[in-house]
């Protein structure tokens, strides 16, 4: 039941190795089909492809679709173009797809770091002297998906050093900045080169968080994608340890470019404060119209003193609760409040495209260890 037995006409050998086949209207349609069934019976968050698209070139070799150009690509100046327009025929497909089963289902691309170098485009390309590029090697134009919103997210693999020559970390950055078109943008890490690369920057420890450093400075980039989990479990310079002091405080997802879409939830219906076993106890339920839909996650913030704080301060998230629960009670202790302080609560109700709702009623507690509260 293989596609090679079923279909072996689909399927074009370039190097070592076979490929289905970009050109062809039932290879399309059949990529679109796997990614539909997936999206339809399992519940996932978002569907993600990496930076294949037309093979990596093979120096010497030519990719061996000249018959099929001719076949189907009659209007195009040339195979180049063509080959592009095979691959943004495939993405609008499954963007379509997706969004038809399941709207609130992002789709995101990585694709490789270099869209275009300013010598073959002067215009729009970047400052960089890569030796192969999206755009004219693996014929996948990032650009236009963005322009037209077929994609949600875009994370480009900016996995050179800060400072190299032909493709400087900071440099493609910004560049990525002022092209994501208003899709969320992530940006990808190269943690696979710390302390592997013959690179003296990748013999620094602090390669990895000066990169961070960067991103966290951008308004545009809303996260960061470690390559690979691998290199994270093996901890080469400490890279894990390093990035795991980055992330010491929760965060919440960025707001789904689909937003309008989908309506935000009422406030929950938050409790007073109790204390019980030298915690304090919350309590809550999803707000009466919510009873039916509810939120598919909440955010617990605490400020210290008798009134709110700053909601877009996320050092007062003190807890995230799990996604799609069905409970109608939520409880959640809070296991680092301190003796004799005067703490403030609230809780807000997440939708789907991670927008949060007004914050609950706040309630107020004056906690003590030995289990009193006023």
């Amino acid at each position: 039941e293989h596609m090679f037995h079923r279909n072996r006409h689909w399927l074009i050998r370039y190097g070592s190795r076979l490929y289905f086949n970009p050109a062809l209207p039932a290879v399309r349609a059949h990529i679109t089909d796997v990614v539909g069934e997936v999206v339809d019976k399992y519940a996932i968050d978002a569907v993600h492809l990496d930076d294949y698209f037309y093979p990596y070139k093979i120096p010497g070799e030519v990719f061996p679709d000249s018959l099929d150009y001719i076949k189907y690509g009659a209007s195009f100046t040339t195979i180049h173009d063509w080959r592009r327009n095979n691959v943004d025929a495939l993405i609008e497909r499954i963007s379509n797809r997706i969004k038809q089963s399941k709207p609130y289902v992002q789709f995101g691309i990585s694709p490789f770091g270099v869209w275009r170098n300013q010598a073959q485009d002067p215009v729009n390309g970047s400052a960089t002297k890569a030796g192969m590029t999206c755009f004219d090697d693996l014929y996948a134009d990032i650009l236009t998906w963005t322009r037209r919103g077929w994609i949600d997210y875009v994370a480009p693999q900016l996995y050179w050093h800060i400072g190299f020559e032909s493709a400087d970390f900071k440099t493609l950055l910004t560049w990525w900045e002022r092209n994501n078109h208003g899709r969320l943008l992530y940006i990808g890490h190269g943690a696979y080169k710390a302390g592997r690369n013959e690179d003296p920057a990748w013999q620094r420890p602090a390669e990895i968080p000066n990169q961070i450093a960067l991103v966290r400075q951008s308004d545009q980039v809303k996260g960061s994608i470690y390559f690979s989990s691998k290199s994270l479990i093996n901890n080469m310079l400490g890279v894990r340890d390093s990035i795991s002091q980055r992330y010491a405080r929760p965060a919440l997802m960025p707001v789904s470019p689909h937003a309008p879409l989908w309506k935000s939830h009422q406030p929950p219906r938050l409790t007073r404060p109790k204390t019980k076993n030298g915690q304090t106890m919350l309590r809550w339920r999803p707000s009466l119209k919510d009873m039916q839909n509810p939120p598919r996650y909440y955010v617990i913030y605490r400020f210290e003193g008798n009134k709110l704080g700053d909601l877009e301060d996320g050092n007062h998230i003190i807890g995230i609760t799990a996604w799609q629960t069905k409970a109608k009670t939520f409880k959640f202790q809070d296991q680092h409040a301190l003796s004799d302080k005067t703490y403030t609560y609230c809780v807000v109700a997440v939708n789907r495209a991670h927008v949060e709702s007004k914050p609950s009623t706040p309630k107020t507690i004056y906690f003590r260890h030995n289990n009193a509260a006023k």
